[in-house]
């Protein structure tokens, strides 16, 4: 679960999305999707994407809701290795 604040209509808000790898080797992050058509990723690079040992991706995931009330998406991750 992902929760951001109260966002009136006409604005975004954003929050810092981190993916680590906690393994001992290398991993990939090859996909990422975004269900909801008021959620966006942003600044993520080329996927896929290597991902050492210990090593991190980070971007922003952007809400802009076009109606009022209580919005729910889903943020989904493919990685390997």
């Amino acid at each position: 679960s992902i929760p951001f604040s109260a966002t009136p209509l006409g604005f975004a808000n954003t929050l810092l999305v981190s993916v680590i790898n906690r393994g001992s080797g290398p991993a990939e992050l090859s996909s990422v999707a975004v269900l909801g058509p008021e959620f966006q990723p942003v600044g993520l690079g080329l996927l896929p994407s290597p991902l050492a040992a210990n090593a991190e991706i980070r971007f922003t995931l952007r809400f802009q809701p076009n109606a009022e009330g209580t919005r729910t998406g889903r943020l989904l991750l493919a990685t390997s290795g």
